[in-house]
């Protein structure tokens, strides 16, 4: 899933990269054509609400956001001037190897139960390996300082990239899901009945992800390039399925979504997770650049031989003694616990520095009420300016 669609769903996000682009156009697109499925990932801005956000009782959320800088204004303009893009990042702090004891103080995140229809899911998503949080050694890495110059030349910013994910009872009907002409055949893994609600969009995007989730019987399926087909049927492009009680959170190759096998269920920030006010388990993050071969837990690559850059699979964290910045977003609080705790992985490749998550336009498509727990997470911010505070200098990369 390499490279991204810019489309334009937030006026001031494209003009802004326009303005202050380093890689080429950006009138349409947010990178170079990928040799990775030859696709592009859409990044799904949220756009600004107008005036206060409607009272929701999401206690860990609203909990946060007494205690962050960044709020928005009542009645923000959606059509002030963008801003400028951060300033370059200073070079990683020289640091010794170090031996990390997780983390099990910082700042308590209450929660409360939030009163939607359907009721959310509570807590994490996560399964296998990603939701382990992390021990043994770790230690400054020239892939710091790659990480570092991608988001600089990548519109100075690290984002965070929306997909789809959808939680699904076990009386849910399936559809017939078909394999898209001129695509190679998944169904041998995912089975041709997959249990997709009508309400489910992946429009806006070039990758067409999908990710469905049913607890009931500890599956998940994720999709590329999946679209409506007609009635109780869809195409997908390619895809995979997994056990969730059962697998350490990678798809058997060649299966799956992501480009290194990693599944999105279980590394993706979701909606539950923000409800809950901790994000217990690994973020993915997709860079713009990766070599082969790949590090465990990734289990393939579709990379080039830059051994300056990361392999999939690679596992960043913060240490234990980073203090955590003032100012942040609740949203980018919980990242930043996350960061320490469990750790970033790398997944994929993309035309920017992203983190990904659920898409916020879930909330209102599954039922629930109000703003949803992750736009009001963002304090008001963009997904390109909720993120950039954290202190991605002092992250160190863990041993294989």
């Amino acid at each position: 899933m390499r490279g991204n669609y810019l489309i334009g769903r937030c006026r001031r996000w494209r003009e802004w990269l326009t303005k202050h682009h380093r890689r080429g156009s950006v009138s349409a697109e947010w990178a170079q054509p990928g040799a990775h499925r030859a696709s592009r990932r859409t990044i799904r801005t949220v756009a600004a609400r107008r005036g206060a956000p409607p009272l929701l009782a999401v206690g860990a959320v609203v909990a946060l956001l007494g205690t962050s800088q960044a709020s928005a204004p009542a009645n923000q303009s959606h059509h002030r001037s963008p801003p400028s893009p951060p300033s370059p990042p200073s070079p990683p702090r020289p640091s010794a190897t170090t031996t990390t004891t997780t983390p099990t103080t910082g700042t308590t995140i209450p929660t409360t139960t939030v009163p939607t229809t359907p009721p959310v899911t509570s807590g994490s998503l996560s399964f296998g390996l990603f939701a382990t949080p992390l021990t043994g050694t770790s230690s400054a890495s020239p892939y710091v300082s790659d990480l570092l110059t991608d988001y600089t030349h990548a519109y100075g910013s690290v984002g965070v990239n929306e997909m789809p994910v959808w939680i699904v009872g076990r009386s849910q009907a399936t559809v017939t899901v078909s394999v898209a002409p001129g695509c190679n055949n998944f169904t041998s893994d995912t089975g041709t009945q997959i249990p997709i609600p009508s309400g489910v969009t992946t429009a806006g995007s070039g990758d067409s992800p999908l990710v469905v989730d049913q607890p009931s019987t500890h599956t998940e399926w994720e999709l590329w390039q999946a679209l409506p087909a007609g009635r109780a049927h869809w195409t997908a492009c390619w895809g995979g399925k997994l056990d969730t009680a059962a697998s350490n959170g990678v798809f058997p190759s060649p299966f799956g979504l992501s480009a290194s096998g990693i599944s999105y269920l279980a590394t993706a920030i979701t909606e539950a997770d923000v409800a809950s006010g901790s994000i217990d388990h690994a973020i993915a993050l997709d860079l713009t650049g990766c070599t082969a071969p790949q590090v465990a837990p990734a289990d393939r690559n579709d990379c080039s031989t830059d051994h300056a850059q990361p392999p999939y699979g690679t596992r960043y964290r913060l240490p234990a003694g980073v203090a955590m910045p003032p100012g942040l977003a609740p949203f980018a609080q919980m990242v930043f616990h996350a960061m320490q705790r469990y750790g970033l992985v790398t997944t994929d490749q993309a035309g920017a520095v992203m983190l990904q998550a659920e898409s916020s336009s879930d909330w209102a498509a599954q039922g629930h009420q109000g703003v949803d727990p992750m736009t009001m997470s963002w304090s008001g911010q963009q997904e390109y300016q909720v993120v950039p505070k954290l202190p991605w200098s002092q992250l160190q990369v863990v041993a294989p």
